[in-house]
């Protein structure tokens, strides 16, 4: 039986943790023994651990004393962090952590544990858009040299990597995310009910990434052209304020809402006359796979990488430029407006959402795993 590590930061409300959890989930225990080291303990998606998998942690914030606490984000977390950038076997030792057959560093952020002598064989998991995330650049070239296998979540993500780090060509997969599609069909129809008047929804963490900033002011545009639809935006993160500010600012407090993070989104999801991902960038785009399983119609922008792999280049969904307003608020009146073409794409993106199935994906990691 293989001994098999999985590392991340932590478990927080993002895709690539919610994925980990439906890896965890489906990894066959006949066939591997499953650890998991997170160099913080906490996240939303704790408690989803499978119970028969161990874990393991650098920090666990919720014992720190109360004043402590107070300096966590500031100081402490960042310095335990420049601990495991630089002295990643001193951390391992530090957590009693064990030799194992593959040790697989799940995000961008703890590749740095793959230069540690802990595993036979080393995996590096590639969520993120490099060209956006310029402080691991440097040190994510060094880290992926360890790596056997570097595992990225979309081709767009797997072409940047050979681009940008073109000796580690030769080591690069693409194999997409899995997602429960059943499940979440389940969960989309728990409690149906409907918004009045015709309603947007948007799912992702509240940063500069996902664009919020220019969804807001298309619904402002919109209500220039006397569209008074509504937008719910799910998720939390660093720019509530702001972007809660910018709906005062447009006089949109009646019409947009910061939902804050749902266990479920699902339901908001296929509740809403229409999905919208205004991302500036993405590194797959998950939560296009889930709208497209539950047949709502889809408005994204064409950024990179993911929605245009996942909406098979416009078939299934309609692509927009990336940070266009205008172009933004056109795309939502037009599928807001057309029947016929809102048919089509919920038609398409349904058949499409079983090419990303757990069924389908599973299949690529074990094989991956057994070639390992």
């Amino acid at each position: 039986m293989k001994t098999i590590r999985f590392s991340i930061t932590n478990l927080g409300g993002g895709g690539a943790e919610k994925i980990l959890i439906n890896i965890l989930k489906h990894l066959p225990r006949d066939e591997y023994q499953i650890s998991l080291f997170l160099f913080e303990k906490n996240g939303i998606y704790l408690k989803c651990v499978p119970n028969d998998i161990a874990i393991q942690y650098f920090i666990d914030p919720a014992k720190f004393p109360k004043w402590v606490k107070l300096f966590y984000q500031i100081l402490i977390k960042k310095f335990a962090f420049r601990l495991l950038m630089h002295f990643p076997s001193l951390v391992y030792k530090v957590c009693g952590v064990k030799y194992c057959d593959i040790d697989i560093a799940y995000i961008q952020d703890t590749t740095y544990l793959l230069k540690t002598n802990y595993a036979k064989k080393k995996l590096a998991w590639i969520h993120c858009d490099i060209k956006n995330t310029p402080f691991f650049t440097r040190g994510l070239k060094i880290n992926l040299k360890y790596a056997d296998k570097i595992i990225c979540v979309s081709q767009d993500l797997n072409d940047e990597l050979c681009n940008t780090f073109p000796e580690y060509s030769f080591k690069s997969i693409n194999i997409q995310n899995p997602s429960e599609l059943t499940e979440i069909q389940a969960l989309a129809k728990i409690e149906e009910f409907k918004y009045n008047p015709r309603t947007i929804v948007s799912v992702g963490r509240l940063t500069r990434q996902k664009g919020f900033d220019v969804l807001i002011r298309a619904i402002k545009v919109l209500h220039d052209r006397n569209l008074n639809y509504s937008l719910k935006i799910l998720g939390e993160g660093a720019d509530f304020d702001q972007l809660q500010e910018l709906i005062c600012q447009l006089n949109l407090v009646d019409y947009i809402e910061l939902l804050g993070f749902k266990s479920n989104p699902y339901k908001y999801m296929n509740a809403a006359d229409l999905f919208v991902l205004s991302s500036r960038y993405e590194g797959f785009g998950q939560v296009l796979v889930e709208a497209l399983c539950i047949g709502v119609p889809i408005v994204s922008t064409d950024c990179n990488a993911g929605p245009r792999e996942i909406l098979h280049d416009g078939e299934c969904g309609l692509l927009v430029p990336v940070g266009d307003v205008e172009k933004l608020a056109d795309g939502i009146e037009l599928l807001m407006t057309d029947i016929k073409l809102r048919e089509k794409f919920i038609a398409r993106g349904l058949k499409r959402a079983q090419d990303f199935d757990v069924s389908q994906i599973m299949v690529k990691i074990k094989t991956l795993l057994a070639e390992v």
